[in-house]
């Protein structure tokens, strides 16, 4: 007996669930049709059931698409709403709008795929940019140092001139005193 009440819940779980699905169908079929007139006017089929099936087919797309966000869809997801309209349309159902729609999104995914190419291209840029900076930076760096050190080399290469200047001269001025002198002059 438990068991049976748990199933007569849950059937009238999913009977609830049905019946709401049901009715938002409803308003999205009579905001179509405030919209777009009848769209099932020229359609193929008589049975009001088989109208109301494809109905709930464009509302289950149209629904998919209100609770998706443009970040969501690829053109791939595009695809099996684009069947449904194909569909529909051989049905010679009014879903021209529709069709227009998902071109528009179809559009807006491809230019917005472009740009996140774009974007990621940028970035590496950006990121190259930034270590050519770091690199120039560091190099500047490296050339304040060798500057330095050429100062540096080049003060003591001055020093060193200087000194062998100053040696030279003293070299000079003791051997020019000897250089005309005779050995032998004050020996005898």
């Amino acid at each position: 007996m438990h068991n049976s009440i748990r199933k007569y819940d849950e059937d009238r779980s999913l009977l609830n669930l049905e019946v709401f699905k049901l009715s938002l169908c409803n308003i999205k079929t009579n905001a179509i049709n405030k919209k777009y007139g009848d769209i099932t006017q020229d359609c193929s089929l008589e049975s009001d059931c088989m109208k109301t099936l494809v109905l709930l087919g464009i509302c289950k797309v149209v629904q998919e698409l209100e609770k998706k966000q443009l970040k969501d869809i690829e053109v791939s997801t595009l695809d099996s709403y684009y069947t449904v309209v194909r569909n529909v349309k051989n049905m010679k159902v009014n879903v021209q709008w529709l069709n227009d729609r998902l071109d528009e999104i179809k559009d807006v995914v491809i230019l917005s795929e472009a740009a996140k190419g774009m974007v990621d291209e940028r970035n590496r840029h950006l990121e190259s940019i930034d270590n050519r900076k770091k690199e120039l930076s560091m190099r500047k760096v490296e050339v304040e140092r060798l500057m330095s050190d050429i100062e540096r080399i080049e003060d003591q290469l001055a020093q060193e001139v200087i000194k062998v200047d100053q040696l030279n001269r003293k070299i000079s001025a003791q051997t020019s005193e000897f250089q005309h002198t005779y050995l032998m002059d004050g020996l005898l």
